[in-house]
């Protein structure tokens, strides 16, 4: 059994980042497992999360290989979370998660590869040189999640592979069958009848136009337009997500669901699976979507690169909007089309890119 080092930030209540750890062991298989390593050793309360170790922690373990992210983790930049802010790791908390991760593997003379993460912002000439440099040096293998990540790191993002974000395998993970019990488990205390036909909705603090009562009134318009129940959905709690939807539920008038402390990865995945749409500022819940087949619309607000980059792996740029207003008017659309496709060719990269790693762990090549 080989253990590899997985480094990300599964130490905090954010839905796509504590999904990699997850996926990762599930793509390797029974010949691996899985460490997982962040800034802290803080385990995040849902109880499919794995246990972390942190990154002052790992130094003595036995490992056999090292994977870096997924995650938009690929930066130098103070990070604001409180948990690592108590922790007196904002300087280092992200640097350490692939600089220093890449350090170790060659000091032990290990594999090391990159499991598509996100750069993003570009490195000055300086960082290239001092810390992209040697991590190029050191890696078997190299992929980032989108071209603006690739032409982040400069002169060397050449040698990264563009696969798409790895959260795209969820459904392979947790296929949909399998998921029904904790949706009707889900809907039923809420008093809902499991069948009911909902909508999901995300919002965080950067997506926000106005105040929360502008908002709530964007849904319940939405929602008497579609006949759909709205379900209040918070994805990142790290980033007070849940106190946004309860703000939001506040202000509303018309019937719906605020889910603000939901009980696991399962839970959310499964809402997402089953919905009519989904309607948000996350991009990890747009990919679950996809995932799943289901209608989604992401707001991108501010309009980061990683939105429109998962939205070309998908051939869908029309599901990308740069307004509350745009966005449920877009999700009225999708409903009266068929659902999209499922996400063939993007899965089929991911597929290739988990090939590539099994290969260099079971001590091949990558290519």
């Amino acid at each position: 059994m080989r253990n590899i080092l997985l480094f990300g930030t599964f130490d905090v209540l954010n839905y796509g980042d504590l999904l990699f750890p997850l996926l990762a062991r599930h793509a390797l298989g029974g010949d691996f497992t899985i460490t997982a390593v962040s800034p802290t050793s803080l385990r995040p309360q849902w109880p499919e999360c794995m246990s972390v170790i942190s990154i002052d922690d790992y130094g003595d373990i036995d490992a056999d290989g090292v994977l870096i992210g997924g995650g938009n983790i690929i930066h130098c930049k103070k990070d604001r979370l409180p948990a690592y802010q108590q922790s007196g790791l904002p300087e280092r908390a992200y640097r350490s998660l692939w600089s220093d991760a890449a350090a170790f593997a060659n000091a032990r003379r290990i594999p090391v590869a990159w499991n598509a993460p996100g750069v993003p912002v570009p490195f000055a000439a300086d960082e290239l040189e001092a810390l992209i440099a040697p991590v190029v040096s050191d890696a078997n293998y190299l992929s980032v999640r989108e071209q603006a990540s690739r032409d982040h790191l400069g002169s060397y993002g050449h040698r990264f592979d563009i696969v798409p974000d790895t959260a795209l395998a969820v459904s392979e993970m947790w296929p949909r069958d399998t998921l029904v019990e904790t949706l009707a488990d889900t809907l039923t205390a809420a008093g809902l009848d499991p069948k009911t036909r909902y909508a999901v909705i995300h919002a965080k603090r950067r997506s926000m136009e106005g105040d929360a009562s502008m908002m709530a009134a964007q849904i319940d318009d939405f929602a008497r337009t579609s006949g759909l129940l709205p379900v209040l959905l918070p994805l990142g709690l790290c980033h007070a997500d849940d106190q946004i939807a309860r703000d939001i539920s506040g202000a509303m008038q018309e019937r719906h669901l605020c889910l603000d402390a939901p009980i696991g990865l399962r839970q959310i995945t499964a809402l997402i699976a089953f919905s009519e749409v989904f309607v948000g500022a996350s991009l990890h819940g747009f990919i679950a979507s996809a995932s799943y087949g289901r209608r989604g619309v992401l707001v991108a607000k501010p309009r980061l690169p990683k939105f429109m980059g998962m939205a070309d792996h998908l051939a869908r740029p029309c599901d990308v909007v740069e307004t509350w207003r745009a966005g449920f008017n877009r999700a009225l659309s999708a409903l009266r089309e068929d659902a999209p496709q499922a996400p063939g060719e993007a899965m089929q990269a991911v597929h290739a890119h988990w090939t590539r790693v099994r290969r260099l762990f079971d001590g091949g090549s990558p290519v």
